[in-house]
């Protein structure tokens, strides 16, 4: 079994918190020689955590503390795409356009970003059939499905859906 420690560096923007280099969080105002590890929550597939009543991706406090501050414009990044490895190592800031582009041909993640009129329809006029089957068939995300049985009438004009280019 391979054990290692934790580096911690002070974070600079809250100077009673330490931040180790794979995102443990430890504050010093309730031990202020070894420091109480915070628990973490995840929140949309992040690791968060509550500091002075704010919350803060760990990713973010991380990549700030240990690489300094982001760019204008730029975003972090999971390289290996997994979110809740918040290791020093495995994040970089790039541009939003990187970022999609790191998930379409790295992560290979296909994203629809519309939906047409007849897949809306289909799915509001099968309502036995589960979100996750329309999800594998069509490709639909399975909050869209939620979405469209939840408010059917903003899905029943056909003006709203834009033409599909094929």
């Amino acid at each position: 079994m391979v054990k290692f420690m934790e580096k911690f560096k002070e974070l600079p923007l809250h100077k009673d918190y330490w931040i180790g280099d794979c995102g443990t969080i430890l504050s010093k105002k309730h031990n202020k020689k070894y420091g109480r590890k915070l628990m973490k929550r995840i929140s949309n597939r992040y690791w968060t955590i509550s500091i002075d009543s704010n919350f803060y991706k760990v990713s973010r406090l991380v990549y700030i503390t240990w690489h300094g501050k982001l760019k204008k414009g730029y975003i972090i990044n999971h390289i290996d795409g997994d979110r809740l490895n918040d290791c020093k190592d495995n994040l970089e800031q790039i541009t939003y356009k990187q970022n999609i582009r790191h998930a379409h041909d790295v992560l290979k993640i296909k994203k629809r970003y519309s939906i047409s009129y007849e897949e809306a329809q289909y799915v509001i006029n099968n309502p036995k059939i589960g979100a996750k089957t329309i999800h594998e068939k069509w490709g639909i995300a399975i909050m869209t499905v939620y979405r469209i049985r939840k408010k059917p009438e903003l899905y029943g004009d056909p003006k709203r859906f834009p033409e599909r280019l094929l």
